[in-house]
């Protein structure tokens, strides 16, 4: 028995929900896949007394870490033990992500993303793609070594190198060692001294500090 044509025109109505839905579906996890990004296996336990803390600035640009303020993808320094509050501003409005891993070399730094053990700082979700926002994550430098920054959108040029130098003796230093990161005109009169590696660092608003 043939439909009539107000039963054609639901069943039509149906279908086309269907494809909607479907659409919808669709649509909603590839949004989600856009926005997550996976920490990697590495683990991350941020003690909550360490025997260092560092507060670092980098502005995420497809161009390069810090391109136009200061260094592009600057060399980072850091002393074993020390939990390092990274502040990633967006400068472009393109996606990126904070991520780190041990490994790599100054002639080859991208041969540390490929190694296991990754672990994502801050996601692309977290650091948006609204130009000027600031987000902030945090890594804890529980071992000496190289280690590679890097992310995950733009692996072949935004991508450092970190050095995790070990330290003996008195842990009484309140400054960890970093690189010059930015000009004068970025600095803030932040002046602190450390007794363990006996200077004075000015720390710059752009995450670089200048060792008196």
């Amino acid at each position: 028995m043939g439909l009539s044509e107000e039963e054609d025109n639901m069943e039509g109505n149906k279908a086309g929900v269907g494809v909607v839905i479907i659409i919808a579906i669709v649509v909603a996890l590839s949004f989600s896949y856009v926005l997550t990004t996976p920490t990697g296996s590495q683990k991350q336990t941020i003690p909550s007394n360490p025997a260092y803390t560092n507060t670092t600035y980098l502005w995420a640009d497809a161009a390069g870490w810090n391109f136009n303020h200061g260094v592009v993808n600057p060399t980072l320094n850091y002393t074993v033990g020390t939990v390092v509050t990274f502040k990633v501003t967006e400068a472009d409005t393109a996606p990126h992500t904070l991520t780190i891993n041990p490994g790599g070399s100054v002639s080859n730094p991208i041969s540390g993303e490929s190694r296991s053990g990754a672990y994502t700082v801050l996601s692309i979700a977290q650091i948006t793609q609204t130009k000027g926002h600031q987000s902030q994550g945090q890594f804890y430098f529980s071992k000496p070594g190289v280690y590679t920054y890097w992310c995950t959108v733009h692996p072949t040029t935004m991508v450092g190198l970190i050095y995790v130098n070990s330290t003996s003796g008195s842990s009484s230093a309140t400054v960890a060692p970093q690189s010059v990161l930015s000009g004068p005109s970025n600095i803030n009169p932040n002046l602190q001294y450390s007794s363990y590696l006996d200077m004075y660092t000015i720390s710059g608003t752009a995450g670089g500090t200048f060792e008196l």
